[in-house]
């Protein structure tokens, strides 16, 4: 939240933006842990409760609540796949040491 906040202070509603981007680090905090695989989709069903009670922030209606970050200096919820850089080859390596972004990639880049 500290690392994000400074990019807050160049907008105009200052205190409706914090209070988004406490929600979104709020749901992290709380959602984060949680796991989705065939016996039991605790994101999914974290997802579909967060949208019914939290308003503050309008996630679209396209996938999970997880598939969306908070951009702080847009102030507007963002897909993860939209900020997924390009590959760009490195040259000779080994193949166990070529790193290609993906969606997944990016967002645990970011929350850590």
């Amino acid at each position: 939240l500290e690392g994000l906040a400074p990019a807050l202070a160049k907008s105009d509603h200052m205190s409706e933006n914090l209070e988004k981007l406490f929600v979104w680090c709020l749901l992290w905090a709380v959602g984060g842990s949680l796991s989705s695989d065939k016996n039991d989709d605790s994101r999914n069903k974290f997802s579909k409760a967060w949208r019914s009670k939290i308003k503050v922030l309008k996630f679209p209606e396209a996938g999970s609540i997880f598939d969306y970050f908070f951009k702080p200096d847009t102030c507007e919820l963002v897909a993860w796949q939209d900020e997924v850089p390009d590959y760009a080859p490195v040259g000779v390596v080994q193949f166990s040491n070529i790193i290609v972004p993906t969606v997944d990639l990016t967002r645990l880049t970011f929350l850590t």
